[in-house]
């Protein structure tokens, strides 16, 4: 007697399996009776799991490249990678990429003193980068060549002359002051600071008696005969005293400004005052207080200086007649002398 045989086959398999010219596509017990070699049954019983094949499908999106399982990816497009799933079956990967650019851009700028780009102040020419995000995430990398043009500020201090002006762009100055001027330079300002003086020259005088004066004091001064505008020899001081009637102004320079003060009327009352040349002369004229009389007209004569002030006497009673009077300061001097009516008088110029 043969007797019946059974066997049993635990087995898995992906998506399938084949057993005996079966094909088995889903997981269980299946049995096969199929004959063994004594000629009898042979019962077979297949124990079946059916792993199936996986698929998976990743959307992404990466900036320049994208790396999945060891591969990078440098460009946009559709990839299949077959793996090996937990079951041991195929595990079908899709890749649906986008690769994203990093962006470049170039700004070329020229500013006033600083210059701001994102939030971030520049304050001194020379080639900047940024690298910010662009709008698909990526690095957008932005370069500055920057040219910063600093403000320029300049001051002036000028002296004038009242009268005279001086300009400063399209501006005119006559008094003194400080004044700023912007000017457009590069595209950045300019300014300009002046600090103006005028020197006003006082040219006005006073008159005592024959004296004239001039108000300003410390200035350098020219007497001139009105009449004929010319220089009054040796009389470069302060005052002056008229030897005869006429007209009389003052150059007065100060500063190195120079002004002509108006011209003053003096009026020798005594119409019987005489021509001092031919009467009285006095010498070295210049002299230091110390000098000759040389005179037909005998007395006393007063010595009076530029303010009309009586500064000295001596008496005279011969043609020629030496004096010395004492105490007497550089300046110009008046001599004269009064007799029935009549008055001879000379200058003289006294230096120390």
């Amino acid at each position: 007697i043969n007797t019946i045989t059974f066997a049993t086959i635990n087995a898995s398999a992906c998506s399938f399996y084949i057993l005996n010219g079966t094909t088995y596509t889903a997981s269980g017990t299946y049995n096969q009776t199929l004959t063994n070699s004594a000629g009898c049954d042979s019962v077979l019983t297949l124990n079946l799991i059916i792993n199936t094949i996986t698929f998976e499908t990743i959307n992404a999106s990466a900036c320049s490249f994208y790396t999945l399982n060891g591969t990078t990816y440098t460009t946009s497009g559709t990839y299949t990678q077959t793996l090996t799933n937990s079951a041991g079956c195929d595990s079908v990967l899709t890749l649906n990429l986008i690769i994203n650019t990093i962006t470049f851009a170039t700004i070329n700028a020229s500013a006033c003193s600083f210059y701001i780009l994102n939030g971030t102040t520049y304050t001194a020419s020379g080639t900047y980068n940024q690298t910010l995000t662009n709008s698909a995430g990526c690095d957008s990398v932005l370069t500055l060549n920057l040219i910063i043009n600093n403000s320029v500020s300049t001051s002036q201090n000028i002296t004038l002359c009242a009268g005279q002006t001086t300009t400063v762009g399209a501006n005119t100055y006559t008094t003194s002051g400080t004044y700023v001027d912007v000017f457009p330079t590069s595209g950045c300002d300019s300014t300009v600071t002046t600090n103006l003086t005028v020197n006003p020259v006082l040219k006005t005088t006073t008159v005592t008696g024959d004296s004239i004066t001039a108000t300003v004091a410390g200035a350098t001064y020219q007497w001139i005969d009105c009449s004929t505008n010319a220089a009054l020899s040796n009389d470069t001081n302060q005052s002056y005293v008229a030897t005869a009637t006429g007209s009389y102004a003052v150059v007065v320079t100060l500063n190195g400004c120079t002004d002509t003060s108006a011209c003053v009327s003096i009026i020798i009352t005594n119409t019987k005052a005489i021509n001092t040349a031919a009467v009285i002369s006095a010498y070295p004229n210049p002299n230091n207080g110390t000098f000759s009389i040389t005179t037909a007209t005998y007395g006393t004569y007063t010595i009076v200086n530029e303010l009309g002030q009586v500064v000295g006497t001596f008496t005279t009673n011969a043609n020629e007649t030496t004096a010395h009077i004492a105490g007497l300061v550089s300046g110009v001097y008046v001599i004269k002398n009064t007799q029935n009516g009549t008055i001879a008088r000379t200058k003289i110029v006294v230096t120390q």
